[in-house]
């Protein structure tokens, strides 16, 4: 009867660490921060530079993945491709 009550027991125990590591791996995702990098050499003036550093942080943050910039292990960054590059002619406006 005392081993059917202590293998009861331990059955128990272990179902009850396992479920509790299965929670601890799902949680991990949100341990995971990106920062958003931008180099210094991107020829871009500084409100594109701006504007494209807020998307990058917005995109983190809506996937609840932000950081900080104290530990950027991780970085989200783009890369910008000219399509176009519009010249006037004539007098500057």
């Amino acid at each position: 009867m005392k081993l059917n009550t202590i293998i009861t027991t331990l059955s128990i125990f272990c179902s009850l660490l396992a479920n509790a590591q299965n929670e601890s791996k799902l949680d991990d995702f949100g341990r995971i921060v990106l920062n958003s990098y931008l180099p210094e050499s991107s020829n871009l003036p500084l409100e594109a530079r701006n504007l494209l550093e807020t998307k990058l942080n917005q995109i983190a943050s809506n996937y609840g993945m932000s950081g900080s910039e104290i530990n950027p292990r991780f970085i989200i960054t783009a890369t910008i491709n000219v399509g176009t590059k519009g010249i006037n002619a004539g007098p500057p406006q």
